[in-house]
């Protein structure tokens, strides 16, 4: 056999080139791997922990606790999802699961003995989201076994009806436990041989909210005045049943649109409001920058008023609910208001400068914090107001503003002092003093009732009391007193209408045309009206009555008391009434008087007043002028008060 023999060359193959196409392949594979990868990653168990803190107090001794849900395939009683007590008797089960999202009950081994709501009735489905780390955990509260009836149970007793409630009318309980729903079927009272109306609530909370309808809102009951009512509040301190008795006073839709004196009040002094409005507006020789506060204080008061009027019926209500809020404007307007208008009547201040607008941010603040309640749509609003979510809102707006009043309030008290020491030296008057005093004093009542309607209501939230009713009627006195305000300043403005004009100073008839015996001779005049007609006995004698008396004006007259007699009009009434005490003090038929009473016989109108005067026009006090008096023996001892 041949072999033909043959040499086999292997010949080097050139390195094939990688192309843009094939990293284009590389890259989708390792790109399709890596998602397979994640995917599968996705796939892995998570992590849940459950822990039950708490059970309802008729569970069963010893009974056993068990985890149903879309983990299990909703099993009731399975093993595998039976939760145990650790070392602290809280109850916990640890799921292992690819689910994102746990949906379970609690079970004490089968469906009829499955957790209930607060009230005993079927439960939504818990829910429990994975957050993404190693255990997601969750402590829950059971509230309640539909099969095991609570005996914490609310049995409400309706003892009367309003005359006008219709004969086949069906009465229903709504509050924090149903979500508020006005016609729950399952809310619905039985009516009674003896005419009364009954309904056993079971499960309900501790604190419980309700009130009594006809089936919806526009039906719901009403206060004896025919104005909306607060909730209805019980809080639970025991266990056990408990009976709850009640009277229907009137139905909303029955009430009609009758006014009570609430409203009446709050209307009539918003028409002196509006009217006096107008008047600042009018008037000849206005004291433009006093008025000016005191008008956008009176505007504010209009508006406010007209508010918490509106409120108190239920179609307007329902019309607008969120004029609700407008009322809490004058918390943190009125007050710096009425501190710049003291400034202003007692010494005319210039135009407001930017110190004065610093005054008005915390109303600037709560405007844009009501803001986001402004624009919420109306159904949404009212279910809130309902649900009483803004509750803690109001309660710490008005808290901050009463703080707020009261700083504004000591501030327009130092102003006042100021004013008092200085009135002496001044063209100034008593009435002014005094107006200003009533309307700090009228300032400093609503306080004190504002101060107990908060005082009141913290009381019922910290001391779990219902004292809704209470608030109420402290708030709304609180609204009648602020509403005296109008009332006080029509008083003075037709009593005394010079203290809203800008007051006479001798800056006013500086370059006057009185000659200087008019002057003479008005100032004989004067003494003589002063000594035989004596119209200082006039506690409240004004510069205006004064001027009248002598057929001039007051700005002549202020020149002759102030050139003439070198006194400013105060002192100067001030200066006769002394006189008159001291000749009548020495008359036998004042003898049996005290010194405190012959003080306001001769027209002082205050303790402080007459020794004000009495010490700066002679030196010393009543009492070291009456021990005088006793040592030169040109007097007996007399009384003081």
């Amino acid at each position: 056999m041949f072999f033909q023999s043959f040499e086999l060359t292997i010949q080097p193959q050139p390195q094939p080139q990688m192309r843009p196409t094939h990293l284009l392949q590389v890259f989708l594979i390792s790109l399709v791997f890596l998602l397979f990868t994640f995917r599968a990653d996705a796939q892995t168990d998570k992590k849940y922990q459950l822990q039950v803190i708490s059970q309802p107090a008729n569970t069963p001794a010893n009974a056993e606790l068990y985890a149903a849900g879309n983990f299990n395939n909703w099993i009731a009683g399975d093993r595998m999802y039976q939760l145990h007590p650790n070392s602290e008797g809280v109850y916990t089960l640890q799921i292992s699961t690819p689910l994102d999202t746990l949906m379970y009950k609690y079970t004490r081994g089968t469906w009829p003995s499955v957790e209930g709501d607060d009230f005993g009735q079927i439960k939504k489905n818990r829910q429990l989201l994975h957050t993404g780390n190693a255990i997601t955990s969750v402590e829950d509260e059971i509230k309640t076994w539909e099969d095991l009836e609570s005996s914490d149970t609310y049995t409400f007793v309706i003892e009367s009806l309003p005359e006008n409630t219709p004969i086949d009318a069906t009465i229903y309980l709504t509050g924090n436990f149903n979500r508020w729903e006005p016609g729950n079927p399952d809310y619905k009272f039985s009516k009674l041989e003896d005419n009364t109306y009954t309904y056993t609530l079971k499960g309900a909370p501790d604190h419980l909210e309700y009130k009594f309808t006809r089936g919806t809102w526009e039906t719901v009951e009403g206060g004896s005045d025919g104005r909306a009512i607060g909730n209805r509040q019980y809080r639970r301190t025991e266990g056990g049943p408990v009976m709850l008795y009640a009277t229907i006073k009137t139905w909303e839709d029955f009430s009609g649109s009758k006014v009570n004196y609430y409203d009446f009040i709050l209307i009539i002094a918003s028409v002196i409001a509006f009217l006096l409005l107008v008047a600042f507006n009018w008037m000849v020789n206005a004291n433009v920058q006093a008025n000016r506060f005191l008008s956008l204080a009176l505007a504010l008061f209009i508006i406010a008023s007209a508010a918490r009027i509106l409120m108190n019926y239920r179609q307007m209500f329902h019309w607008e609910p969120r004029l609700v809020l407008l009322p809490d404007m004058v918390y943190f307007t009125i007050a710096p208001l009425l501190y710049f208008y003291f400034q202003s009547l007692l010494a005319v201040r210039p135009r407001i400068s930017m110190s004065k607008w610093i005054s008005f941010i915390p109303a600037g603040i709560l405007m844009l914090t009501y803001i986001p309640l402004f624009v919420l749509d109306r159904e949404t609003f009212i279910d809130k107001m309902v649900n009483r979510e803004f509750h803690w809102l109001f309660a710490l707006t008005a808290g901050i503003g009463l703080i707020y009043n009261f700083i504004y309030w000591l501030r327009s008290l130092r102003v006042l002092k100021i004013y008092t020491e200085k009135m002496d030296n001044t063209q100034s008057f008593d009435q002014s003093h005094y107006y200003l005093n009533s309307l700090l004093t009228l300032y400093s009542i609503c306080l004190f009732t504002w101060l107990a309607t908060y005082l009141i209501g913290g009381a019922g939230l910290f001391g779990e009391m219902d004292t809704i009713r209470i608030t109420d009627t402290t708030s709304d006195l609180t609204w009648i007193l602020f509403a005296g305000t109008p009332f006080l300043v029509a008083y003075f403005a037709l009593s005394q209408p010079e203290l809203f004009r800008i007051s006479e100073t001798s800056e006013k008839y500086r370059f006057s045309s009185l000659s200087d015996e008019s002057v003479n001779n008005l100032k004989e005049q004067l003494h003589q009206l002063m000594l035989n007609e004596k119209p200082f006995l006039n506690p409240k004698l004004t510069l205006l009555e004064l001027a009248e008396m002598i057929e001039t004006n007051t700005h002549a007259l202020s020149r002759v008391i102030n050139e003439g007699f070198d006194r400013n009009f105060y002192d100067f009434v001030n200066f006769y009434r002394v006189e008159e005490f001291k000749r009548l003090v020495n008359q036998a038929d004042h003898k049996n008087l005290t010194f405190l009473a012959i003080a306001y016989e001769v027209g002082f109108s205050s303790k402080t007043t007459f020794n004000r005067a009495f010490k700066k026009l002679e030196g010393h006090t009543p009492r070291e002028y009456h021990k005088q008096m006793i040592h030169e023996g040109t007097t007996e001892e007399m009384k003081w008060v």
